[in-house]
């Protein structure tokens, strides 16, 4: 998501309610189908070794 670099404060907690909504879905969804992707391919049914593969591509997608 790209915002300007000026923001009033309405557009800067409009944008932070979206992602922050955004992510209140992906938590309460477990991951979705991103996750599902990912434990099928890596066998992960530990959440806590899921997460650390997710932040590995996180890292690699960052980069």
């Amino acid at each position: 998501m790209f915002l300007p670099r000026k923001l009033s404060l309405t557009e800067l907690l409009l944008a932070l309610a979206l992602i922050l909504s955004m992510m209140a879905y992906i938590f309460k969804s477990k991951g979705g189908k991103i996750q599902e992707i990912v434990n099928k391919k890596v066998n992960a049914g530990n959440i806590r070794s899921a997460t650390l593969i997710d932040l590995c591509y996180g890292i690699i997608l960052f980069i």
